[in-house]
């Protein structure tokens, strides 16, 4: 589906995203699930799963764990870091090659450190292998003890992209996360608002850094996505 999108035959484009691999029974079912459009994976949730710990559960890979990531890697199939504890994600990088994304994460040196937030070290760890990171909209991963607004928004933004690059940044989302408008920026309540997202983004000279709004919002994970060979 986003292939033919993104070659004009189709408006709507659709790649499946696995956050959590617990679904896949064993290493040995990827094939099959890459077979019906599996395309990204996250090994964990925050409480972990039976291949990696969380960013609420500590530990790293499990040894079933690094059979998945290698089975993962033998179809093409993108890691995506967002849930990884801290651990985790070390062992992933050190296990295999690929690119990696992070899908819906921000910064934890705006937010805090907790092991759902990025590291810089980790931020950077994604530019070198020429991944992409996506803006999370949840509320208390934007400000601390008040509704989090567009300016928190575009701060997270500009600040990953000054390490991972202005082409490697986009809107992760996570509206579909379970909580309500009043866990929102206020500005940003619905999809309907992204456009505001673009022009604060403008305001704070993301395009004279070198990013684009059409990279922002999908030209950045689309050529990660073909050049990971997932498409």
């Amino acid at each position: 589906d986003y292939a033919r999108a993104l070659a004009g035959e189709s408006a709507l484009g659709i790649v499946l995203l696995m956050e959590c691999a617990d679904p896949i029974r064993s290493p040995d079912e990827v094939q099959w699930w890459h077979g019906r459009g599996l395309r990204v994976v996250g090994l964990s949730w925050g409480h972990g799963s039976r291949y990696a710990g969380g960013n609420a559960r500590v530990g790293g890979l499990t040894p079933i764990g690094r059979r998945m990531v290698e089975a993962l890697d033998a179809q093409r199939i993108l890691h995506d870091a967002s849930h990884l504890s801290r651990a985790a994600f070390d062992d992933l990088f050190a296990l295999s090659p690929r690119m990696v994304i992070a899908s819906h994460s921000n910064a934890a040196a705006l937010i805090g450190d907790n092991e759902r937030h990025l590291t810089d070290g980790q931020i950077a760890a994604v530019r070198d292998r020429d991944g992409w990171i996506g803006l999370n909209l949840y509320g208390r991963f934007l400000a601390n003890q008040r509704r989090a607004t567009l300016d928190d928004c575009v701060a997270q933004v500009m600040h990953v992209a000054e390490i991972v690059g202005f082409a490697r940044v986009g809107l992760g989302s996570d509206l579909d996360g379970g909580f309500d408008r009043m866990q929102l920026p206020i500005e940003i309540q619905s999809p309907r608002d992204y456009e505001l997202l673009l022009s604060g983004l403008e305001r704070a000279g993301f395009l004279q850094a070198g990013g684009t709004r059409d990279g922002y919002a999908h030209a950045n994970l689309s050529r990660v996505l073909r050049a990971s060979g997932c498409l």
